[in-house]
């Protein structure tokens, strides 16, 4: 059977999220922020048992658990009958079975392999004075790198940034001290926000360096900086990483991030 979550469910969606917390860290933190009605949560039941369920933002985000990627299948068809395919992130092997019901194995515009990376210790090292929080008045040159970010990540198939959401985004961030920076010369160099946690640890994201600063160790010296601040806070920090940005791959793993789990970033293209 599958239908839409309902408030009664979260106690099962917890138990099964929480069997594999780092996998599900934006799964468990969504439904602790928010339940199950602020978005669309379905799952697949077989008898009692939740096998398989999916967190949808209609036409823009979609992430999916499930125990094995027979079990996740049927979900695709269940929202191909109701809502258009987005942006899906998530475990590789479900994300894949999902996709090819969905979109009746529809070509993509975006197909990453990407890679789950956790850590949970750092050498201890001194801080740097030109690491710090993102301040108010750092929001304009900050929603420049966002745009930026978001543009190499996806290229043409970035969504188009409305100026005032941008701005809202990068503002509420800094307001709520989910953005470390470190300064060179009077200029921003790195910047990396913090995204979903919870108790058993939080996700990095949106790691950027502007051009002209790169291949100078500023990305390995400004993540092992913010890893040493927030594993203070929390157990683990995790992110992911598309596996063919090599050099992104290579600043993670010399700041001490290991291999956690393989995932799927894929998008649409604009006619599905």
């Amino acid at each position: 059977m599958i239908r839409q979550l309902a408030p009664r469910d979260a106690p099962a969606v917890r138990d099964v999220l929480s069997k594999a917390p780092l996998v599900n860290l934006f799964l468990l933190h969504c439904l602790e922020a928010d339940g199950l009605e602020r978005s669309v949560w379905c799952g697949r039941w077989l008898g009692k048992d939740l096998v398989a369920l999916a967190y949808l933002v209609p036409g823009r985000l979609f992430v999916p658990w499930a125990s094995s990627s027979d079990h996740a299948a049927p979900l695709g068809e269940w929202f191909r009958k109701r809502y258009v395919p987005c942006l899906m992130v998530g475990p590789r092997g479900p994300c894949d079975a999902i996709w090819r019901s969905w979109t009746q194995n529809a070509h993509p515009a975006v197909w990453y392999d990407q890679r789950l990376y956790m850590i949970d210790r750092i050498d201890d090292l001194a801080r740097v004075d030109c690491f710090r929080l993102a301040r108010d008045d750092d929001w304009p040159t900050l929603a420049e790198h966002s745009a930026a970010y978001a543009s190499e990540d996806l290229g043409e198939h970035a969504p188009d940034s409305d100026p005032e959401a941008l701005t809202h985004v990068v503002r509420e961030r800094i307001k709520d001290r989910r953005t470390y920076v470190m300064e060179r010369d009077g200029q921003l160099v790195f910047h990396v926000h913090v995204g979903a946690n919870g108790s058993h640890g939080c996700m990095v994201g949106g790691t950027y360096v502007p051009p002209k600063w790169r291949r100078q160790g500023v990305a390995t010296q400004g993540m092992r900086q913010v890893t040493r601040a927030l594993l203070q806070r929390w157990p683990t920090v995790t992110l992911h990483v598309n596996e063919a940005n090599t050099g992104a791959v290579r600043v993670y793993q010399n700041t001490g991030f290991t291999s956690h789990a393989a995932y799927r970033l894929a998008m649409p293209a604009p006619s599905i």
